[in-house]
């Protein structure tokens, strides 16, 4: 099963695929600019979309090594800044100082149960201290 969801959010300007992820879990594909895609669980797409987020993702690095999934938000919906990183909107961040990681070390793949949130660590330390602080992936949240 595959679906074009660009009819429903006739402001994408680039595909939006309603598919189904080796597991049977119904993802939505996010074509970005450059001709990757970002996966993301279906129901957490609707949520994003219902805040008002643009369907237009793209890729934005830090100037190192690291890259991450961002969309532009309305500043009439009260963000104080118009550009967000999606993985944060998907596995909020409790508190000033922490960050979302992938456990599988793809930024693209924003499937809820391959992001947790960590102190600044080493990936490994970094688990450890999530599952030590109950930060561990939640799959029914």
């Amino acid at each position: 099963m595959t679906t074009s969801l660009n009819k429903q959010f006739p402001a994408a300007r680039r595909p939006l695929i309603l598919t189904e992820d080796d597991d049977g879990a119904k993802i939505v594909q996010v074509h970005l600019a450059g001709g990757d895609f970002a996966k993301v669980f279906a129901d957490d797409f609707t949520k994003l979309m219902a805040l008002g987020l643009s369907p237009n993702w793209f890729l934005n690095d830090n100037g190192g090594d690291r890259v991450y999934v961002r969309t532009h938000m309305p500043l009439e919906k009260g963000w104080t800044g118009n550009i967000i990183t999606v993985a944060r909107f998907i596995r909020p961040v409790p508190l000033r100082g922490l960050i979302v990681r992938h456990l599988d070390g793809r930024p693209l793949n924003l499937r809820r149960d391959n992001l947790f949130v960590s102190e600044r660590r080493s990936r490994a330390k970094a688990r450890e201290w999530s599952i030590v602080n109950g930060q561990c992936i939640a799959l029914s949240a």
